[in-house]
């Protein structure tokens, strides 16, 4: 392994100490994607975010749906796995942060992407 790989590997072990259940990969994406967009030409411009929110055994998935939807606005949905559900939205680390507040979520994990149109 490499000085630069070792040094990877240790930002990302911080970071995740950092972030609770927030995955790194995704948050660094994520991060990655607020910070291409030039806040000059689009100010309030946020990554397009799909995220899976796994909870803990035993939680009201429903009630959580509702209080994503009320809170936040994002379509939530139900997936397979009965402690899942799948949030998206235009969202950036300030909004998954606050949604990861939440002591009743195990890990949260997702994709994102910039959907600009002019």
């Amino acid at each position: 392994m490499s000085a630069v790989e070792a040094k990877y590997d240790q930002l990302r072990s911080n970071l995740q100490n950092e972030l609770g259940p927030i995955d790194a990969n995704f948050a660094l994406r994520l991060m990655y994607l607020e910070r291409k967009v030039p806040k000059s030409s689009y100010p309030s411009i946020k990554p397009h975010a799909i995220l899976t929110i796994k909870y803990k055994q035993g939680t009201d998935r429903e009630n959580k749906k509702s209080k994503l939807r009320t809170k936040y606005g994002m379509m939530v949905e139900s997936i397979d796995n009965p402690q899942e559900i799948l949030v998206v939205g235009y969202m950036d680390m300030n909004d998954i942060t606050k949604i990861s507040s939440d002591s009743d979520i195990d890990k949260i994990s997702g994709k994102a992407s910039l959907v600009i149109r002019g």
